[in-house]
């Protein structure tokens, strides 16, 4: 364990500096909160929950926790119900709400850039000004984030006619294990008939960090 290294304190501070007292949340209070998703599942309570604002700071979050040696678990909402968002005994959440840019909509090829906290509302009422949908619609819509429908590969009711979300992404942007950005446009792994997207959708954040998506 890291506790065991003395690393813990250490991580600590450094999470701390990057992100300040206000988005680096280590008070028992806020770490109870963050212990538990939508399932009412519990496995063990956070070292900490950091708040970043952007994919350079979940970069450097991953990279601490890396040389740290410390696990940490990314966060949409907590409305998942298979208690993919929880965190294990002095792990480090990464909520990634405040991720939430989101691009122009092509009416053309139906498609937007948005980032992995913008939640499905936000989505689907900027596409219906279009006349369009965007079609994964878990009762939580008005919550659940874009990161979270593909950690989970959420559907809804709409999805026995158009599919669940692995259907409606064109693209997928995420940090590695080494807080390295990734995309899924062809390389080498593509050439050799892996999907890296299809990694991705549905593994519940444990091939990477998904930070954007098209």
């Amino acid at each position: 364990m890291a506790e065991a290294t003395g690393m813990v304190p250490g991580a600590l501070r450094k999470l701390r500096s990057l992100l300040g007292a206000r988005r680096c949340l280590d008070e028992r209070a806020a770490r109870l909160v963050y212990a538990r998703d939508a399932s009412h599942m519990r496995i063990g309570l956070p070292l900490c929950v950091c708040l970043p604002e952007t994919v350079e700071e979940v970069s450097k979050i991953i990279r601490i926790c890396r040389e740290s040696g410390i696990p940490y678990v990314a966060r949409g909402a907590g409305t998942g119900l298979s208690g993919g968002a929880l965190p294990g005994e002095g792990h480090v959440v990464i909520a990634l709400a405040r991720l939430d840019g989101v691009g122009e909509i092509d009416p053309v090829n139906r498609c937007v850039s948005t980032g992995a906290g913008t939640t499905n509302a936000v989505i689907d009422d900027r596409a219906r000004t279009l006349g369009l949908e965007f079609a994964p619609d878990p009762g939580s819509r008005s919550a659940s984030t874009i990161g979270g429908n593909i950690a989970e590969n959420a559907g809804g009711p709409h999805c026995l006619k158009t599919g669940v979300t692995a259907a409606h992404v064109h693209g997928l942007q995420w940090l590695d294990g080494e807080g390295r950005l990734r995309r899924s446009e062809p390389d080498l792994c593509g050439d050799r008939g892996i999907d890296p997207a299809g990694l991705q959708i549905g593994g519940e954040g444990t091939v990477g960090v998904v930070v954007s998506a098209d």
